[in-house]
């Protein structure tokens, strides 16, 4: 069986609408709602697990400990930090980072407790990507910035949690993120950044899902 794991509502709701026609059952666990259907002959299950990197790191242990998946695939949008790319587009990061804590002190990098590096080289997977993932979201353009210094393209609240639990029980992980907005565009106050965010949710995620869920599987 493999996992699909999907954080935010409006992410989750378009999941259920793409899917439909194929929900049995719709089930519930302790952190969310799931569903079971099969992508290329294959036992999927996919999952809403819980926001943010403690939630979430609580919810992939518990998905591995209770449904033991052979891998798990993680979708769903990210904000964009790297102005290379363009909005709705897809990267599949190779290294994980918890920008957090100790992140950063007066120009001190990383510290390689909150890297995980992600195998991807049995995939067709062209480019070397770095996510970052952070308690609140990325609305200042100065944390942009300053993420950028390190080479960050992306931003989520989640994947670097995921990713690290991932790794702690050697469990194979895919993280695919699309582009929903820049923050770096806009003042914090103005609400344009979400609106932005809205308007490409289903945009994002039909890509994911048209595009290159069915490759991992």
């Amino acid at each position: 069986m493999i996992g699909i794991l999907v954080a935010a509502n409006k992410e989750w709701a378009f999941i259920k609408e793409y899917y439909k026609d194929d929900i049995k059952e719709l089930k519930t666990y302790v952190f969310g709602e799931y569903f079971e259907k099969a992508i290329n002959g294959k036992a999927v299950l996919i999952f809403k697990y819980g926001a943010r990197k403690s939630n979430a790191s609580a919810s992939t242990q518990y998905i591995i400990d209770h449904f033991n998946p052979e891998k798990l695939i993680l979708i769903g949008t990210a904000a964009g930090v790297n102005n290379r790319y363009s909005l709705t587009d897809i990267l599949i990061p190779n290294t994980a980072i918890q920008s957090d804590g100790d992140f950063i002190e007066k120009g001190q990098p990383f510290r390689d407790r909150n890297i995980t590096r992600i195998d991807l080289s049995k995939y067709s997977v062209e480019g070397n990507y770095t996510i970052a993932s952070r308690d609140k979201p990325l609305i200042y353009k100065e944390d942009c910035e300053l993420l950028g210094k390190y080479s960050v393209d992306i931003c989520d609240m989640e994947a670097a949690a995921v990713a690290n639990i991932c790794h702690l029980n050697n469990k194979e992980l895919i993280i695919l993120k699309g582009i929903s907005d820049f923050p770096g565009n806009y003042d914090p106050t103005d609400e344009r950044q979400y609106q932005e965010f809205v308007e490409n949710v289903p945009r994002v995620m039909a890509r994911i899902l048209n595009d290159y869920v069915s490759e991992f599987i």
